[in-house]
């Protein structure tokens, strides 16, 4: 199984993104990216509001062509939950259209990822070669899902909720394969189980870089995961999540011969890379997803070697019923370990 991974533009003096790819070069089947300054479903790349982000954003792109001269495929990632009042509009079709024209003519795209029926649209229109891709935000779960978008889309993420449900995948790329499409998996999001807040917090993120320069009654930017597992008596809920441990990643290579890894924003890409290219960590389980939640519990490790030979068996034949089972908590009891 190789992996994809999401670049992270790194302008301090730790290393470079390129560099931790060109270390796991034979287990990466692409780099995906967001361009500076553009909303995507992360905060913007090189936030236009820096006084050298020209200088940062050619950074970026000369990396990326760097990472692309070694082979490596890249994905455009244009997933934003919003595009405000030009969403369909003949303006943004044209300015794809230009975007489009202007990479492809140094980089090694392959493919584009979007919440965006639109975009995918012009994508097809303009650039048949590149392959569409729904983006796991738009949460679709099911065959109809699936086909109600057939015309714009050639491939779909798994809604994140049915990572553990080896039967809705089974179905999902049983119907996948039947039509001339593909089926992608992300393993390590941290996200809630059935988020009520996801659609708030993917439109909020989308208009992040405005909604950060007005005047609020709350600067703090609400994180509704972090606020819920913050509190004691939830804090067992992250083990609820739809996240695959690094262990247990190769029990989808009937399905998948590549996964998507969340990187963009972990403070230690290459610790995620590693764990899942090795299949085995050691460590706190709480940093090798994102979120990374390990500075909620700065006290506390979440020992993976702790958690039970059983663990995939039982979270994937579990009927999801969390608020009256026991058994997550007492996984979170036994494998919680003080640092004091």
């Amino acid at each position: 199984m190789r992996f994809a991974v999401g670049y992270q533009f790194r302008d301090d003096d730790v290393e470079s993104f390129a560099s931790i790819v060109e270390d796991y070069r034979e287990n990466i089947s692409e780099v995906y990216f967001a361009l500076p300054g553009q909303a995507s479903g992360r905060s913007p790349v090189c936030e236009s509001t820096a006084s050298d982000f020209q200088i940062s954003a050619a950074a970026m792109l000369d990396e990326l062509q760097a990472i692309s001269e070694t082979g490596i495929p890249l994905t455009l990632l244009m997933n934003a939950a919003c595009y405000g009042d030009e969403a369909i509009s003949d303006v943004f079709a044209d300015r794809i259209r230009r975007m489009l024209d202007g990479l492809c003519g140094h980089l090694r795209i392959t493919a584009v990822t979007t919440f965006s029926p639109f975009v995918a649209g012009v994508v097809k229109a303009h650039a048949g070669g590149l392959e569409t891709r729904a983006s796991v935000n738009m949460r679709i779960g099911s065959v109809a899902g699936m086909e109600y978008l057939a015309y714009c889309f050639d491939g779909y993420y798994l809604k994140r909720e049915y990572n553990r449900d080896l039967t809705q995948i089974e179905i999902m790329k049983r119907w996948c394969d039947g039509h001339g499409k593909k089926l992608y998996l992300l393993a390590n999001s941290g996200c809630l189980r059935e988020c009520s807040a996801q659609i708030f917090h993917d439109n909020l993120v989308a208009h992040e870089t405005g909604v950060k320069g007005l005047p609020s009654q709350s600067r703090k930017f609400p994180v509704p995961c972090w606020d819920f597992l913050s509190k004691e008596e939830n804090a067992h809920r992250f083990l609820c999540n739809s996240w695959i441990r690094p262990e247990d990643v190769h029990r989808y290579e009937h399905w998948f011969s590549d996964v998507k890894l969340a990187t963009r924003c972990n403070p230690n890409p290459r610790k995620i890379i590693d764990a899942y290219v090795r299949g085995k960590f050691r460590g706190n389980l709480l940093d090798i997803f994102e979120p990374n939640y390990s500075s909620l519990y700065p006290q506390s490790f979440l020992d993976n070697a702790l958690i039970p030979d059983d663990w995939f068996d039982r979270v994937c034949a579990c009927d999801k019923e969390c608020h009256c089972c026991t058994y997550c908590a007492g996984v979170w009891d036994r494998a919680l370990v003080s640092v004091e």
